[in-house]
C-alpha cells in the first residue's frame, strides 16, 4: 500500500485525516511548517516534519501521495505544483457521497467533500477544493487552484477562473459568465453579474467591496512541471515528420500499438498534404521506452496579409482525431501527455491548438478549452431484423416501402473495389457538394478517395442505390472493430423522391448485420437538433447519442490578440466567450470570409 501524508496540520487536515482513512488511504503523518507541531500527534497520527523535509523525502518511510487540504489557495497551488514536479502522487479525493457525472472531467489534486453534486460536461482543473453540499451545475469550467466553500450553488455555463474563492452558502446565478481570477465572494453573496479579476464581492446582489492585488504569475514557474523531471520518471516526448515513405512506415509502427480506434488515423485519410506553409508531424509518448500515447497533426504557418509571422498552429485532421492512448494509461500519464506537448508548443512558437477529438473518450483531461460541439447519432444494430425494424421511426419505414416499390436496388462492395465504382461515387458526392455551396474544405478529390479506399481495403465499404441502373446515391463507410461509421457521400437532386437515402442506410444496417457489426455511428447535423440531425436520429430514436468534442487552446494570449488584431484590423482583446462560440482561431476567420 502506498505511503500519503496530509499536508497542514490545522483543522481541515484533521478532518481530511478522517474522510481519508475511511476510503482506505493509508495516511502516515501530516507535513506542517509550524516547528512547534513537530513530533506532535494529531488523533494518534504524528506530524512527521516540515515541507522542505517533504520535498526531499527525508522521512523513514517513503512518501508516495500527499493530500494538500489548505484553504488559502496561492499556497496550495504553489505546493502541490511543486510536489507534482518533484514527482509525488498528488492524488484526486472524491467522498463516497459525492454525486459525480460520468461525462464530468476532473483534473489533479481535486477534492470533493460529502454531499458534492456536479451535473455533466463541467470540467474541474487542478487543485480544486469543492466543499460539503455544493452543487454546481452543466458546462462549467472551475479554472485551476479555485476554492468552493461549503453550500455553495454554482449555476450553469459558467467560467471560474483560477485561484476564486466563494464563500459559505454563496450562489453564482446562470447567466453570469465569468468569475476572475484571484476573486473572493463572499459568504451568502448572489452574484447576478460577471465578476471582475481581484475583486471582492459580497451582498445580495453583490457588489464590488474593494480589488485585491493580482496573483504574481511566478508561481506559475513553480505549478508547471519540468520536462527534466518527468524525464526522470521515464517520460519521453517525441516529435515526428509524416513526409517520406519512411516515416509513414514507422508511423504504420507505431500505430499498431493502439488497435481498436485506429481507422481514422491511417494516413490515407488525412486530406492534408505537406506543403511550404503545412507540415503533417506527430507526437509520440514514451513511459520507459514503451507507447504510451501518439496523436498526429498539422503544423501550419501563420500566415497574415501575405506575411510570414513566423508563428505557427497545430489542427487536427478532419474526421474523428486526437491522441490515441493505450489502455493501461493512467490520468498521470495523460496529464504529463499534455503537459509535454504543451511545453513543445512554447518552444516552437505554436499560438494555438485545435482539436477533433474521437469518440472513444481521448477528450478526458484536455489541457484546453473543451466545447461539446455536437450530438452524434450512434445505433445498436441488432441481430434480430424485427426489432431493428420496429426501432426505426414510421417515416423511415414507410420511406423504405417506396423505395423498393420504386424498384430501388442496393450493391455493397468491400475488399477490392474497382476504380470505375469509386469514380462513380466521387461525381454523386461531388454534385451534392455543389448544390449544398459546401466549404471547399470538403471538395475532397477523387485520388484521394482512390488511395483512400486502395490503401485500406479491409476498413472501407463502398455502397451504392440505383434506379434502373443508374447510380443515384453513394455513401462510404468506414469500419473499425465492431463499428461502422457514416463517412462521405450524396445523392443525385432529382432521385429525392424515390427515397434512396433511407433505403441505403438500411441496406447498409443489413450488411453490416451479416458481417458481424454491432453499431452503426450516423455522425451528426450541422447543428444540433437541426433538420440533418432528425433525419439521421429516425434510424435510432431510441438510442443515446455520443458526444463530439472539439478542443480549442490558446498557448501564448499576448500574440493570439496581435494576430487577430492584425488579421482583423482593429484592436483586438482576448474575450474567453469568443474561444467557445466564435471560429477559431479567430486570426483565420478573414482568411475564410475572403
Amino acid at each position: 500500500m502506498k505511503n500519503a501524508v496530509i499536508l497542514g496540520g490545522g483543522t481541515y487536515g484533521e478532518v481530511f485525516l478522517t474522510y481519508l482513512t475511511e476510503q482506505g488511504f493509508n495516511i502516515i503523518g501530516f507535513v506542517d511548517d509550524n516547528k512547534e507541531s513537530l513530533g506532535k500527534l494529531i488523533h494518534g497520527v504524528p506530524v512527521l516534519g516540515n515541507f522542505q523535509d517533504l520535498v526531499k523525502n527525508n522521512f523513514s518511510k517513503k512518501i508516495h501521495q500527499v493530500f494538500c487540504p489548505i484553504g488559502d489557495n496561492i499556497i496550495r497551488t504553489k505546493y502541490l505544483g511543486i510536489l507534482n514536479r518533484e514527482g509525488f502522487e498528488t492524488p484526486n479525493f472524491i467522498h463516497d457521497t459525492a454525486l459525480i457525472n460520468k461525462d464530468v472531467q476532473i483534473g489533479n489534486g481535486v477534492y470533493l467533500l460529502p454531499g458534492v453534486m456536479i451535473m455533466p460536461h463541467t470540467k474541474i482543473e487542478d487543485y480544486v477544493i469543492i466543499s460539503m453540499g455544493s452543487h454546481v451545475a452543466h458546462h462549467t469550467l472551475i479554472k485551476r487552484g479555485s476554492f468552493i466553500s461549503t453550500g455553495v450553488n454554482i449555476g450553469a455555463g459558467i467560467l471560474i477562473k483560477r485561484k476564486a474563492f466563494l464563500g459559505i452558502s454563496s450562489t453564482v446565478m446562470t447567466g453570469v459568465k465569468i468569475v476572475g481570477e484571484n476573486t473572493i465572494i463572499g459568504s451568502g453573496a448572489v452574484v447576478i453579474r460577471d465578476v471582475e479579476d481581484n475583486h471582492v464581492v459580497a451582498g445580495v446582489p453583490a457588489k464590488t467591496l474593494k480589488v485585491r492585488d493580482p496573483i504574481n504569475d511566478e508561481e506559475l514557474i513553480l505549478e508547471k512541471p519540468k520536462n527534466k523531471n518527468l524525464k526522470l520518471l521515464g517520460y519521453s516526448l517525441q516529435c515526428y515528420n509524416l513526409k517520406s515513405e519512411d516515416d509513414i512506415a514507422t508511423y504504420n509502427v507505431h500505430l499498431k500499438n493502439f488497435e481498436g480506434c485506429d481507422v481514422f488515423y491511417k494516413t490515407a485519410l488525412f486530406n492534408i498534404e505537406n506543403s511550404e506553409t503545412e507540415h503533417l508531424k506527430y507526437f509520440i509518448l514514451k513511459k520507459r521506452n514503451t507507447v504510451i500515447a501518439m496523436m498526429p497533426f498539422s503544423l501550419r504557418k501563420i500566415i497574415l496579409q501575405e506575411k510570414n509571422t513566423t508563428y505557427y498552429d497545430v489542427s487536427s485532421f478532419y474526421g474523428y482525431s486526437g491522441p490515441l492512448f493505450n489502455k493501461e494509461i493512467s490520468p498521470t500519464d495523460t496529464d504529463t501527455f499534455w503537459h509535454l506537448v504543451d511545453d513543445w508548443y512554447i518552444n516552437n512558437k505554436v499560438i494555438t491548438e485545435f482539436i477533433r477529438f474521437n469518440l472513444e473518450g481521448n477528450y478526458k483531461r484536455y489541457s484546453g478549452n473543451l466545447i461539446p460541439t455536437l450530438n452524434n447519432v450512434k445505433g445498436t444494430i441488432f441481430s434480430d431484423e424485427t426489432l431493428q425494424w420496429e426501432g426505426f421511426t414510421p417515416k423511415v419505414r414507410n420511406n423504405y416501402r417506396k423505395a423498393v416499390s420504386n424498384g430501388l436496388t442496393s450493391k455493397i462492395y468491400h475488399g477490392t473495389i474497382d476504380e470505375n465504382l469509386i469514380e462513380v461515387f466521387h461525381e454523386i458526392y461531388i454534385s451534392t457538394m455543389k448544390r449544398n455551396n459546401a466549404d471547399q474544405t470538403y471538395y475532397f478529390s477523387l485520388g484521394y478517395f482512390k488511395k483512400l479506399i486502395h490503401d485500406n481495403p479491409q476498413n472501407t465499404v463502398l455502397a451504392l442505390i440505383f434506379k434502373d441502373k443508374i447510380a443515384i446515391s453513394s455513401e462510404l463507410l468506414l469500419l473499425n472493430n465492431t463499428t461502422m461509421y457514416s463517412f462521405l457521400g450524396g445523392t443525385l437532386e432529382n432521385y429525392f423522391d424515390f427515397r434512396p437515402n433511407d433505403f441505403l442506410k438500411m441496406e447498409a444496417i443489413k450488411w453490416g448485420r451479416k458481417n458481424g457489426y454491432a453499431n452503426y455511428i450516423l455522425g451528426g447535423g450541422r447543428s444540433n437538433d437541426d433538420s440533418l440531425y432528425r433525419y439521421k436520429k429516425s434510424f435510432f430514436p431510441k438510442n443515446n447519442d455520443v458526444i463530439y468534442y472539439t478542443g480549442r487552446k490558446i498557448i501564448n494570449e499576448v500574440v493570439y490578440e496581435k494576430l487577430t488584431t492584425l488579421a482583423r484590423k482593429y484592436a483586438y482583446k482576448l474575450n474567453k466567450k469568443d474561444i467557445v462560440e466564435d471560429f477559431f482561431p479567430l486570426y483565420r476567420k478573414a482568411e475564410k470570409e475572403q
